[in-house]
């Protein structure tokens, strides 16, 4: 059973108007599950891991992001790629953007979200579409990764352990997370939620990002409860408004 998972995308941000190149993936899972207990193995090399060009943002490409400030009586215009550290960025962002600093599991830097499109919802300034960013010393900041899930009501979550909640349908439960250098956003978890029956499967990772992925599926009522109460329960991100 194949579904539609929150889109991984890169485009062009330009005057908070976005051009998306997007690829969607599911997880296919192998054989029968005859219990109710949960069944879960380490995948082997050749197997679905989620760094592959089908689930690593990195590989979308870079977005092309200008930003512009006052510095000393003179305008200042550059790639934000260029820019030294996450002010520099806030400086510079168009009137009406929203940006948030915070952490992530694994990963022992501050992770910076951007987005062109924030709107209001049950007190938040929320979005469904984000760029991520990390900063190391004595680098420019670094792009790793974009997430879309392309519906108003179901804004990019953030639980308070540090892990990116961003599900395309609700059908569909997915995390992310930077991986412990800061190179890259990739899956933690994408796994189906399966309403009907129960029933719950999918691929799903600890905090280290990089290791190959587990496969996962349970029969068990009590995971797939788990699952949808921790997607209804994690607050979206409450982003800071230029």
């Amino acid at each position: 059973m194949e579904k539609k998972g929150a889109q991984l995308f890169i485009g062009a941000l330009t005057a908070g108007i976005v051009a998306t190149s997007a690829i969607t993936g599911a997880a296919t899972i192998k054989g029968n599950v005859e219990t109710t207990e949960t069944v879960e193995y380490v995948m082997k090399e050749n197997e679905h891991n989620f760094t592959s060009q089908e689930y690593s943002l990195n590989t979308l490409g870079t977005p092309y992001i200008t930003i512009t400030y006052n510095k000393d009586g003179k305008i200042v215009q550059k790639n934000i790629h260029d820019c030294d550290s996450f002010d520099e960025i806030i400086k510079g962002l168009p009137k009406g953007f929203g940006y948030k600093k915070f952490y992530l599991k694994g990963y022992k830097g501050e992770v910076f979200a951007i987005t062109g499109n924030p709107y209001t919802s049950n007190g938040k300034n929320t979005s469904y579409y984000a760029y991520f960013f990390t900063k190391q010393s004595g680098n420019h900041v670094r792009y790793v990764g974009s997430i879309k899930t392309d519906s108003y009501d179901r804004p990019i979550k953030l639980s308070s352990d540090g892990i990116l909640y961003a599900s395309a349908t609700r059908d569909i439960y997915e995390t992310f997370l930077v991986t412990s250098d800061g190179q890259k956003l990739l899956y933690k978890d994408h796994i189906f939620l399966f309403r009907h029956e129960e029933e719950c499967e999918g691929i799903r990772r600890d905090s280290d990002v990089s290791a190959p992925g587990k496969q996962f599926q349970s029969r068990d009522k009590k995971d797939y409860d788990k699952y949808v109460k921790q997607l209804q329960n994690t607050p979206a991100i409450n982003f800071d408004i230029k």
